[in-house]
C-alpha cells in the first residue's frame, strides 16, 4: 500500500509540472565556480548559469510556467530574502525559445534599467561583473522554424 502511495504522489508531481508549472529549489555557493540549475516543463528548458562570490551559501527558487501556446515565464529567484551573493556572471534562457521581455530586480525590489542586463542571443546577462541581484523574470517564446521554399528556375 505504500508503494501505491509513493506512485500516485510521483504520478500527480509528474502531471502537475507537465500541464503548466515546474519548479526546483538549489543552492548558490559563493565559491566563483561556473554552475547551473534548470527547470523541465516537459521538453521545455529554462536554464540558469552564474558564477558567484560574497556571503554564503544561499537557496534560491527557478521556476517554469506555461503562460500560452509556446510562450513561457521562467523565474529566477531568492525568496522573500536580501542576497548578499555577488554574481561575477549570469545567463537565463529557455532552450529553442526567443527572449520576448526580462526584469531583473535589485535587493530593494527595483526593476534594473536596460543598462544593467542585455538580452541577446537568447538569454538575459549582466552587462557588468559583481552584479547583485535578488530576482530574474522572462517571456520567451518558441522561435519559428524558418520553411524552405524551393526555387523553380
Amino acid at each position: 500500500m505504500k508503494s501505491f502511495g509513493v506512485l500516485v504522489a510521483t504520478m500527480l508531481l509528474f502531471t502537475s509540472s507537465v500541464h503548466g508549472e515546474a519548479q526546483a529549489d538549489f543552492s548558490i555557493k559563493p565559491n566563483g565556480k561556473l554552475s547551473h540549475t534548470e527547470a523541465n516543463l516537459g521538453d521545455v528548458i529554462c536554464l540558469f548559469t552564474y558564477s558567484a562570490h560574497g556571503g554564503t551559501d544561499e537557496l534560491w527558487k527557478i521556476s517554469l510556467i506555461s503562460a500560452g501556446e509556446k510562450e513561457y515565464v521562467c523565474t529566477i529567484e531568492r525568496p522573500s530574502q536580501t542576497s548578499y551573493l555577488y554574481f561575477h556572471t549570469y545567463s537565463a534562457s529557455i532552450l529553442g525559445h526567443s527572449i520576448e521581455s526580462a526584469e531583473v530586480f535589485d535587493n530593494n525590489g527595483a526593476v534594473l534599467q536596460n543598462e544593467e542586463f542585455v538580452i541577446g542571443d537568447g538569454a538575459v546577462k549582466p552587462i557588468s561583473q559583481g552584479v547583485n541581484v535578488v530576482k530574474i523574470k522572462f517571456t520567451a517564446k518558441e522561435k519559428s522554424k524558418k520553411s524552405k521554399k524551393s526555387k523553380k528556375n
